[in-house]
């Protein structure tokens, strides 16, 4: 009998994505990809992009060559030419997953839809290509500028990314326990 296919866990970190970074294993072999939303609009330069830029800088520069993709889009920059402050080969993904920008006339950007086709996508990429990670890492993608809901987007991760490889989401520690408070695998 076939043996059912392997779900790997969707982990909570409480601290900083690029600080656990370094504590991972920094060789040819083990893959991290950085999963983040961007919006399809262009703009840069706040929440998560801020620090991802400080590491990363030209991710940013990938982002800004892309255009405007459509939503549900996922393109991936691999800092093959510049290993960062990392001094390590990560691949970012850019989740093409939020409307516009958040502000009074649009609460919540993200768009679920968008959300769930943009991680099938990374993960079938992986999947189909090949192509193999050891280990995503996320900020509470969709649920800061985006304005959403961690309880509709943590089982979307479960449902793409945890089919793949290890999930850490990494939170500041004044966010930690309204994230896993939200998951509702974690719910009581």
């Amino acid at each position: 009998m076939p043996s059912e296919p392997k779900t790997h866990p969707l982990e909570y970190h409480r601290g900083d994505l690029f600080e656990f970074l370094d504590t991972l294993p920094n060789h040819d072999r083990f893959r991290v990809d950085i999963c983040h939303v961007v919006n399809d609009v262009g703009a840069w330069g706040a929440g998560f992009t801020r620090p991802l830029t400080a590491w990363f800088p030209l991710a940013e520069k990938r982002y800004r060559e892309e255009g405007r993709l459509p939503l549900g889009s996922a393109r991936s920059w691999t800092n093959m030419d510049d290993l960062g402050a990392t001094g390590r080969l990560v691949c970012v993904q850019h989740l093409y997953a939020q409307r516009g920008l958040i502000g009074p006339g649009n609460p919540r950007p993200v768009r679920y839809a968008a959300l769930a086709a943009a991680l099938g996508t990374v993960a079938c990429r992986q999947l189909n290509v090949g192509l193999s990670v050891d280990r995503y890492l996320l900020p509470a993608i969709g649920c800061g500028l985006a304005g959403g809901e961690w309880s509709v987007v943590a089982p979307l991760i479960r449902a793409t990314l945890c089919e793949v490889a290890p999930v850490t989401v990494c939170l500041l520690p004044g966010e930690f326990g309204r994230f896993v408070a939200a998951d509702p695998q974690y719910a009581a």
